[in-house]
């Protein structure tokens, strides 16, 4: 999916760039630049790290690295106008890899790649970007509750009045619970499940166009049934008392319902996204096997290690912090996956071999020690 969008994206790009240039509206460009790029490098290589790494084995790494390329290379000839030099410092590092036949002494001499019709995919399009907007919104819940993204979240509903809307996302479903480190999403149109609505007139506007009708009407407007009101969000108007009302007249507040009092919520006007905010001691484990690994990552980082160097990793609960011996128990399964290599206590195995690494670190606020050695 991954692959299919950004070549879609970057053809869609390619058209608006072609056709916005020959018009001369130049200053249109560069946001759309500025929007691929961040798509390129916040969404599509951070949703395909894995793939770009070889998880998927030699082919789909291989298949995950072209497109990457080819994405590379149209950015590079469509940046060239606007970043001259910078445009011409890729080129000629990532032209290296192109047949000599088809290599050009600069950028600057390349023609702007025209758009390949049949990779143009509107629907993967539309799909990618209610995902992103879901995962946009569940990340400011995430911030406004102070949840680090390395600790998991029980529950994630995102309601919708559009079962199309929601059949997007849900063919992105895993993505959601990768992205959010998310346990279980829920996508429904049953908003009437979640929260009760009620209407509060805007007296600020509706004071100056009603008058004297003010008083009665927004007396009738608190009164509005829930079908009402859904029909006012449904089709943006609602007609009352010989006035037609919009939202802008309207406020529509939703509140919870007395058995889901622990979710917060975030809405863009399209979607609506219901967190669940509590943490018990699971997923309390899980954030911190987590933390486990980025500390380990951090090192191998720290200490010039490449990916492929064959190492041994120790570590010292200094503090015997009961928490992180269990998280470290419970998901011993994670941290294997995810180190790829073996990984000892040194209250029970004492680090054998050179060291290439140590650090004194925290986790759960607890002081942690880590260890190096080759394999």
């Amino acid at each position: 999916m991954g692959d299919r969008w950004i070549l879609a994206s970057s053809n869609h790009l390619i058209q608006f760039v072609r056709a916005e240039m020959a018009a001369y509206r130049l200053y249109t460009v560069v946001p759309e630049l500025l929007k691929f790029l961040d798509n390129l490098t916040n969404w599509y290589v951070r949703m395909n790290r894995r793939r770009l790494k070889g998880d998927g084995g030699p082919e789909d790494c291989g298949h995950a690295l072209a497109t990457l390329y080819t994405i590379l290379m149209t950015a590079v000839h469509l940046m060239a106008p606007f970043t001259p030099f910078m445009a011409e410092l890729l080129y000629q590092r990532l032209s290296q890899l192109l047949p000599e036949a088809e290599r050009q002494e600069s950028v600057h001499y390349c023609m702007l790649p025209e758009a390949d019709d049949r990779l143009l995919d509107e629907d993967i399009e539309r799909k990618v970007d209610r995902l992103q907007k879901v995962i946009d919104l569940t990340r400011v819940l995430r911030d406004r509750n102070n949840i680090p993204l390395k600790m998991p979240i029980a529950k994630l509903i995102v309601l919708h009045p559009s079962q199309a809307y929601l059949d997007d996302l849900t063919e992105l479903q895993g993505y959601v619970l990768e992205e959010l480190n998310c346990l279980a999403v829920e996508f429904t149109t049953a908003e009437e499940n979640y929260v009760s609505l009620s209407a509060e007139p805007n007296l600020a506007v509706l004071g100056k166009r009603l008058k004297g009708e003010a008083k009665a009407i927004a007396a009738q407007i608190r009164a509005l049934a829930p079908d009402a009101i859904r029909g006012l969000i449904s089709s943006g108007t609602l007609e009352l008392a010989g006035h037609t009302f919009t939202t802008d007249d309207i406020k529509v507040v939703r509140n919870f319902k007395s058995d889901i009092q622990n979710y917060d919520t975030n809405t863009n006007g399209e979607a609506l996204v219901l967190m669940d905010t509590r943490a018990d001691d699971t997923l309390l484990q899980m954030g911190l096997a987590r933390e486990f690994v980025n500390r380990v990552q951090k090192l191998r980082k720290s200490a010039g290690l490449q990916p492929t160097d064959r190492i041994k990793v120790y570590y010292d609960n200094v503090e015997a912090d009961a928490m992180v011996t269990a998280a470290l128990e419970t998901q011993a399964t994670y941290v294997t996956d995810n180190l790829r290599t073996e990984w000892f206590n040194m209250a029970q195995h004492t680090p054998a071999g050179k060291e290439v690494g140590r650090t004194e670190t925290d986790l759960n606020q607890k002081k942690l020690t880590l260890v190096f050695t080759e394999a």
